[in-house]
């Protein structure tokens, strides 16, 4: 079982304003720690509160598989809630919490997962992530269910911001996309509908990617003028496409992009025009190279910084 974390445990409580969303779980930690805490709490401990403590002391007693055997059948809807919360693989638990932030009923989210007894899926808010009753306090959610990360540091790693974020704002609907790729595509009933169904396919998984690089680009000195230039352009086209002419624009624009856009053929470091390929019209600066040949995979920002001529690290640096 995870450590107690060592907090203030005056927050604690179902009143407080930063309170954790496993503020029960938590409360029962610190009370099967000291007999003090139970005593301070007793008036106002919920039958949630003294459950989990009744659990913790037995899962900590339990020394081989027959305890947790006895341990799920004592309380098999807690113990499937517990599961989730507690299993090294994370998926399941993202899904679940995003589908909490999504106000998406207790029914639902078990027929999802495939959690025998949505009781269970109660059972884990109550201990594990008390939210839904907060979730249109925005600054609660930005500040303490979803985090900081949230404003400064996601990445398409992070997963349970991404599903919580998109669940809170966009529904389960979104979540059926993020967590489970469930692109709306027809069945095939014959060979003749394949090209339309890989069309829809593409556009749809493009367009989620395009949707989760505006989300998660950073703002830096790097990025700052691409985003602006990002933004220009399209609204170039919002206001072509008003007059009637969007189409032809954003052709245009597509074809000034990659005539001008210079290529690398195979492993050799010169960059040829891509109007005519026996123009050489630069040459990848050696750190490129040297990165190439290290098989490293590098950030946005750091692909931006060795475009502009600048190296924000050394080879020697990223071998380590």
């Amino acid at each position: 079982m995870p450590p107690i974390d060592h907090k203030n445990p005056a927050r604690l409580s179902p009143d407080d304003s930063s309170r954790p969303v496993d503020w029960r779980w938590q409360r029962a930690s610190y009370m099967r720690a000291s007999a003090e805490y139970a005593d301070i709490w007793k008036a106002d401990n919920d039958h949630a509160v003294l459950t989990a403590y009744e659990f913790q002391v037995l899962e900590a007693q339990a020394r081989d598989g027959l305890d947790f055997i006895r341990l799920k059948r004592k309380w098999p809807r807690l113990y499937a809630a517990y599961a989730i919360w507690s299993d090294k693989n994370r998926l399941p638990r993202h899904e679940l919490e995003a589908r909490i932030m999504a106000r998406e009923e207790p029914e639902s989210i078990a027929h999802k997962l495939a959690i025998p007894d949505p009781r269970s899926v109660q059972w884990y808010e109550d201990l594990f992530f008390h939210a839904r009753d907060r979730l249109d306090n925005r600054g609660y959610v930005g500040g303490i269910v979803i985090g900081e990360s949230l404003h400064y540091g996601a990445t398409e790693r992070d997963l349970d911001i991404l599903w919580k974020t998109f669940g809170w704002r966009c529904g389960p609907a979104m979540l059926d996309i993020l967590c489970q790729r469930d692109f709306p595509m027809p069945k095939l009933g014959d060979a003749q509908g394949f090209a339309a169904a890989v069309e829809r396919a593409v556009q749809a998984q493009v367009g989620l990617k395009a949707l989760l690089a505006t989300f998660l680009m950073p703002i830096n000195n790097f990025t700052q003028q691409v985003i602006l230039d990002t933004y220009t352009r399209l609204e170039e086209i919002r206001r072509m496409a008003d007059n009637g002419s969007g189409r032809d624009v954003l052709i245009v624009s597509l074809e000034n992009m990659f005539t001008g856009m210079p290529w690398q053929v195979g492993s050799r470091p010169h960059l040829r025009s891509a109007v005519n390929v026996d123009d050489v019209v630069g040459r990848l600066p050696e750190e490129v190279l040297a990165i190439d040949a290290s098989e490293l995979e590098l950030r946005d920002h750091e692909l931006a910084e060795l475009t502009n001529g600048n190296n924000p690290f050394t080879v020697e640096s990223t071998s380590t």
